[in-house]
């Protein structure tokens, strides 16, 4: 238990709330000589550290409305789902990675299969950033819209995601149009800790629409170091912890049912940091595994370099070339956003470092490479340093293409892994210092290849070492490359392996980790929550009752 989950469960068993403990926990951002800088030296930032709205009205979420009659004898449910990093339908350019596949590929599962829910996925879309040619509203799939919400931006999503009272007031009015034109009863899912959700949360009250919340434990498992001690921030980084410490808790309040990423996630990850998840007053709290779309037959006659070179024709989306006898030797494949969290340059530097260029090319896909956005940029140029200075052998094995579509990518994971043999095996590799969870390690597995995959996050509970995959420190750059060195090594005990892990791996995927079994789970949450916000509008119907004598609003 580090500093922070002990502050927070002292002062749940000391005061029975989490309410007050924010300013204490401002103060231990900043260090023990803080002094009276919450109260005297930043006086900008008092508005992030009180109490808004009621008293059980954590951040000011509103009150939920009576409710419409007869929701109780509905068939069906509406289900917007909300996803702001990134556009679902492009996976792996700007800020969009394997949670906005998960989203389409789960908004499909559902609308698709025996729940009767429709499926509405609303995103945001930059028009001064959008170089895409895109529909306002998309068929994902039959009975699954993604629908884009337009801003004038300023080409990410970040300023979007963080203009809370815009974005309250566009999703309230998209959500109020669409209830106005349904009789169905409506589900909001939000997936992150941030003012988007908190927005989107905000809007759900406000157009008497039932809340799920997928809780996650950041920022809070970032606020300790390894000592477990709190990592000194400054006054304006720790407010803003803090603020989203109060969205989290303001979420785990109001929702209706909520969500942990992995099936051991309540035990494990949540109930460390949030101690009110032990009272939740009969609301659903469950952990679901995520999951891929599992191809049972794949195909057999696909050559990945060709899908390759069909990306690369005609497109400045390639960097680097791999061609003559190169391609006959085993490719290390990574997968994902250009993003510092997913770790391509120090995997880059890694491959360099222990030799591996000599017996493996290494292929990155992701990221918008031909309008890259500033964080691409910056990847770029440190993708561009590294190799400058990398032998003519290394840089004839490196080849970096831009995103995929994900039919695309499970493509290529597929055909690397159909031609792999047991002297030549395609290996896929996460080098991400943290996987949430790892969609896309999945995807590999799924696909047939085996993977070397981060030892934090979520990888350890589904990837047995050695026998379905490796797991591996990718803490830095000295950790990834003797452990990618070490694990892939001739005389490796496990290199002799990888054709088994590889085999081992798939049936992983086939047995525990098909969408079919997450979209079963959701739609009993969702379920859950609309019957917890029928109890809801009973209670506060009787409250009204009883205070006024009538039910009116």
């Amino acid at each position: 238990m580090d500093a922070f989950s002990q502050l927070r469960h002292e002062h749940y068993l000391n005061h029975g709330t989490l309410d007050g403990s924010y300013a204490e926990l401002f103060r231990a951002l900043l260090g023990p000589d803080s002094g009276d800088v919450v109260t005297d030296a930043t006086p900008e930032l008092l508005p992030l550290l009180r109490e808004q709205g009621a008293p059980n009205d954590a951040l000011g979420l509103g009150v939920r409305p009576q409710g419409r009659s007869g929701q109780s004898q509905r068939r069906g449910m509406q289900l917007f789902q909300t996803m702001f990093y990134g556009d679902p339908m492009f996976s792996g350019l700007g800020s969009g990675g394997g949670l906005g596949t998960l989203v389409r590929e789960v908004g499909n599962a559902l609308a698709a299969g025996p729940y009767d829910i429709e499926v509405t996925t609303l995103v945001g879309r930059d028009t001064n950033g959008e170089h895409r040619t895109v529909q306002a509203r998309e068929q994902a799939g039959p009975g699954h819209v993604i629908w884009r919400l337009n801003y004038a931006g300023n080409g990410q999503n970040d300023a979007f995601r963080s203009d809370e009272a815009t974005l309250r007031a566009m999703l309230s009015e998209a959500l109020k149009a669409e209830r106005e034109t349904s009789p169905l009863a409506a589900v909001v899912h939000t997936r992150y800790i941030d003012g988007a959700s908190y927005a989107a949360a905000a809007a759900a009250m406000r157009t008497d629409c039932a809340l799920v919340a997928t809780i996650t434990p950041d920022p809070h498992r970032t606020l300790c170091g390894p000592d477990g001690e709190f990592i000194p921030r400054t006054p304006a980084d720790a407010a803003t912890l803090v603020y989203r410490i109060k969205i989290g808790d303001a979420l785990v309040r109001r929702a209706d049912a909520m969500v942990g990423i992995g099936r051991s996630a309540v035990e494990q990850q949540l109930l460390p940091y949030f101690p009110q998840l032990e009272n939740v007053g009969g609301r659903r709290v469950v952990g679901i595994d995520e999951g891929v779309q599992f191809i049972d037959k794949l195909p057999s006659d696909i050559d990945p370099w060709g899908i390759i070179d069909a990306a690369l024709e005609g497109t400045p989306s390639g960097r680097g070339e791999v061609s003559g006898k190169r391609r006959g030797l085993p490719v290390l494949l990574c997968v994902g956003r250009l993003h510092p969290a997913k770790a391509q340059p120090e995997l880059l530097q890694a491959w360099l470092e222990s030799g591996l260029y000599h017996r493996y090319n290494l292929v990155l896909v992701g990221g918008d490479l031909r309008t890259p956005n500033p964080t691409e940029t910056s990847m770029l140029e440190e993708l561009e340093r590294i190799l400058a200075a990398a032998p003519p052998e290394a840089r004839a094995g490196f080849l970096q293409v831009g995103a995929l579509a994900n039919n695309e990518v499970r493509l290529l994971e597929a055909a690397f892994a159909l031609q792999s043999t047991p002297e030549c095996q395609h290996v896929y590799v996460c080098p991400s210092p943290k996987e949430e969870f790892g969609l896309s390690i999945l995807e590999a597995m799924a696909a047939g290849l085996p993977v070397c995959a981060p030892l934090r996050g979520g990888a350890p509970s589904y990837i047995r070492h050695g026998s379905n995959g490796l797991l591996m420190d990718t803490s830095s750059i000295t950790a990834l490359t003797a452990e990618l060195g070490a694990l892939l090594h001739p005389d490796s005990p496990v290199g002799t392996k990888l054709h088994h892990m590889a085999e081992a791996g798939r049936e992983t995927v086939r047995k525990r980790y098909s969408l079919e079994g997450p979209a079963a789970e959701l739609a009993a949450v969702y379920e859950a929550a609309l019957a917890h916000s029928t109890l809801a509008h009973k209670h506060l119907s009787r409250t009204r009752q009883t205070h006024t004598g009538s039910t009116a609003l």
